[in-house]
């Protein structure tokens, strides 16, 4: 007779099972994508519609076409999507669960030793899968949609939007020493009609201002360059790139011409002027003079420059002389003569003077939340003497560019151990709480925002913090609940 108390079946209960169960995942996994995709498309159309209500009425008065209303709202999709994928997850995932709950199914499945966490394996996977689309939208898709939309509406508005918005463009240099003037901007080409402006800080006794510590906007403008056009070309790992002043006018900036009706003195800067002011502004520049050929024009029919029209002076500043001659022959006058030259062809200034590139120049007049994080990169490395306020407003996005469409992955582990604790309580417990922590999320992130582009909290904290949070919480539920 065997004994009573003895059993095969072990006192601590059945053990815990990780290994792979298609039958179970396939069946979570529908659970969780058919809301998931309803819900996706009902929030796509609730927000297709609200565009419509806000935006029809400037297609209706200025008639524009179908095509042109449809391409509108097609290029506005992407970005409701980037907007209402978390919430969408997080939704779908509780009311699968709720369900799941309701029939005591979930229990069921959790009594016969799978984990909570290995009962929602197929979710993480696909809210993986949903952050990884989420990144793309986020730093490909919608800056690119999102500009052609605004180009849309706009031209909607104003078939010569385009042009106007390159035209009397302006740009003032992150670390706020230069600003620049375009009459027409082309950020692949030549520049037309353009004014650069040299500013210095202004010193008082050897130091700054107490407005200049304070605000960093101490600054006086110092040298004019203006010129018919302008074009940038890059360089390369041995030669820095450089800007070219077709026709330059420079000019020492004054009040009395800045008043006037042309705001030109009608003396330009000599050489030796020009080196002056550079020193006044504490900034070591050499200097050549050189001779070459006249470039080919930038358009028509004749492809190449004459070989017997006059050479062009060309005046040739950079920090380190790295710039060299190049092809061009340097000048035979004297070095006195050469200091009081007035009148060239042609002005290369090194982008060590002026780093101001055509491609940052054009990020750069835009919404920095319209960027992506490789733009604000680019920018920021562009510019490493940025103004301090303006480059923590750059940080601070790019850290929570970098940090929201982990939300869409993070709201799995909060679903199921906020479901199973409502499981009594219904579905619609299940999607108010789910709405309440996506509201929370949402208002502690913007929160977050301003104290960082403020200066309350660095860039990093400010940038990351709700999402971390968040997530560190719902990993914590999900390992509490089992």
């Amino acid at each position: 007779m065997s004994d009573p108390t003895s059993t095969d079946i072990p006192l601590s209960g059945v053990p815990r099972k990780f290994s792979w169960m298609p039958t179970l995942d396939g069946y979570i996994l529908r659970s969780f994508l058919v809301p998931f995709f309803i819900l996706l498309f009902a929030f796509t159309l609730l927000f297709i519609i609200m565009d419509m209500y806000n935006d029809v009425s400037d297609f209706l008065d200025n008639k524009a076409g179908l095509a042109v209303s449809a391409q509108y709202f097609m290029l506005k999709i992407p970005g409701n999507i980037l907007f209402i994928l978390p919430i969408t997850v997080l939704l779908a995932c509780m009311y699968a669960l709720a369900n799941l709950g309701r029939s005591r199914e979930l229990t069921a499945i959790r009594a016969s030793g799978i984990s909570l966490g290995r009962c929602g394996l197929p979710i993480f996977i696909v809210g993986f899968c949903v952050m990884l689309l989420n990144f793309y939208f986020n730093e490909q898709l919608v800056p690119e949609t999102s500009q052609q939309a605004e180009i849309v509406r706009k031209t909607v508005n104003n078939e010569n939007y385009l042009e106007e918005t390159n035209a009397r463009l302006q740009f003032h240099s992150g670390d706020r020493l230069r600003q620049w003037y375009f009459g027409q901007f082309n950020d692949d080409g030549y520049q037309e009609r353009v004014k650069l402006k040299f500013f210095h800080q202004r010193m008082e006794s050897g130091k700054k201002s107490a407005a200049s510590k304070k605000n960093d906007i101490d600054l006086w403008p110092k040298l004019v360059i203006e010129a018919s056009k302008t074009r940038f070309v890059s360089g390369t790992d041995d030669v820095p790139g450089y800007w070219e002043f077709y026709e330059p006018f420079p000019y020492p900036y004054s009040k009395d011409a800045a008043k006037s009706e042309t705001g030109v003195p009608a003396k330009r800067c000599t050489v030796q002027d020009i080196l002056d002011i550079f020193k006044e502004m504490e900034i070591n520049v050499k200097w050549d003079v050189a001779t070459e050929k006249p470039s080919a024009p930038a358009t028509g029919a004749d492809a190449t420059a004459k070989p017997d029209t006059a050479e062009e002076t060309v005046l040739i500043l950079s920090r380190d002389n790295r710039l060299g001659l190049g092809n061009r022959a340097k000048a035979t006058l004297p070095q006195d003569e050469l200091l009081k030259m007035t009148e060239f062809s042609k002005l290369v200034i090194s982008e060590e003077l002026a780093p101001d590139k055509p491609s940052v120049i054009i990020k750069s007049v835009v919404e920095p939340e319209t960027l992506s994080s490789l733009d604000i990169i680019t920018i920021l490395h562009d510019n490493p003497h940025m103004a301090s306020n303006l480059r923590r407003i750059y940080w601070t996005i790019f850290y929570n560019r970098l940090a929201f469409p982990w939300a869409c992955f993070l709201c799995a582990f909060f679903a199921f151990p906020l479901a199973t604790k409502n499981e009594r309580s219904g579905i619609f417990t299940a999607i108010a709480t789910a709405v309440g922590i996506a509201v929370l999320y949402q208002v502690l992130n913007e929160v977050f925002m301003v104290a960082g582009k403020s200066g309350y909290l660095p860039p990093p904290l400010a940038g990351l913090t709700p999402t971390i949070v968040f997530g560190a919480y719902g990993i914590y539920l999900l390992k509490k609940a089992g």
